[in-house]
């Protein structure tokens, strides 16, 4: 019975991990995004700077 409870706490720890690793990545890549669509916004801003109206 301890071998069945030691592999559940394995299996549950690990599944944890995962899901922190998960939400990192997440994370990293909503930053990425955020981080390209500004640079898309400046040189869209760069090509065309009579239609920009601040």
């Amino acid at each position: 019975m301890a071998f069945v409870f030691a592999a559940y706490a394995v299996v549950v720890i690990g599944l944890g991990v995962y899901l922190l690793w998960l939400a990192q990545r997440q994370r990293d890549v909503a930053s990425e995004l955020a981080a390209l669509e500004a640079e898309l916004a400046t040189r869209q801003r760069i090509a065309a700077p009579e239609e920009v109206t601040a």
